[in-house]
């Protein structure tokens, strides 16, 4: 048995080096291979050096999940009881661990194949982001021309009449006996530029005066912009917040 990491061979190995970890019911594992082994002084300094570069360059590297890419690797090869890789792009998992033993050095350190791996990763991020199209159960509603998909109830009341306790002991009725019709609005939307349509249609709503019986925004829209997946199509999900109250 042996295994090349970058340009360093090592065959004094003490354990097998080749193996599969992850979710092997779902599918979802990677090649790893596990190494435990026994180095010369020199072979373990060139071993610290190619671990050193390889970090340097990995925490160059742009986010895995934002570049969707493997970034900087290290390559091994290697061959056990008949198995064999060749030249496959790997990432450290566990760095280098050194343990002096008479004039050598015992060490152990893992790898993992990186394009292996970057699939796994990217699986589970769309597993966690899928997400039914149909799946609002509050309506729709319109801000300019951007139709949301409504995630709650959104009509209430505000500035409505408070009940108050006198010195006699007494309530009082203080304020207008009325109120003013309120709509929470929470909702989400695919729809392309959705973020700046929205924002266009608050600024042209605060430049003039409303008329009665109007829905005014009360409170600036806050928009998210989550990716999800959606019939195996990865989108872009708007989630729109804000007030309207209706003028009197």
């Amino acid at each position: 048995m042996a295994i090349t990491v970058g340009g360093l061979t090592i065959k004094a190995l003490q354990e097998f080096p080749y193996a599969h970890g992850g979710d092997a019911q779902s599918g979802r594992t990677a090649r790893r291979w596990p190494v435990k082994c026994i180095l010369r002084p020199s072979q373990w300094l060139t071993l610290e050096g190619i671990y050193q570069a390889w970090r340097t360059a990995r925490l160059a590297d742009a986010d895995t999940m934002v570049s969707l890419s493997v970034g900087s690797t290290v390559t091994t090869s290697g061959n056990a009881h008949g198995l064999s890789w060749s030249n496959v792009p790997a990432w450290f998992t566990a760095a280098p661990s050194p343990a002096p033993t008479g004039g050598m050095v015992q060490c152990s350190f893992e790898l993992v194949d990186a394009a292996q791996q970057l699939a796994i990763m990217l699986r589970e991020r769309e597993i966690g982001t899928q997400v039914q199209d149909n799946e609002s159960t509050y309506g729709t509603y319109t801000l300019g021309t951007v139709v949301l998909n409504l995630t709650g109830a959104s009509d209430g009341f505000d500035d409505g009449p408070r009940m108050e306790l006198a010195a006699t002991g007494t309530h009082v009725i203080r304020g207008p006996l009325m109120a003013t019709k309120v709509r929470r609005i929470q909702g989400w939307t695919h729809t392309t530029g959705a973020a700046a349509t929205i924002r266009s249609w608050y600024e042209t709503q605060i430049a003039s005066t409303p008329a009665v019986g109007a829905w005014w925004p009360v409170t600036p829209p806050q928009i998210e912009q989550t990716p999800v997946i959606v019939s195996g199509a990865r989108v872009t999900r708007y989630l729109v917040s804000l007030d309207l109250k209706q003028v009197r």
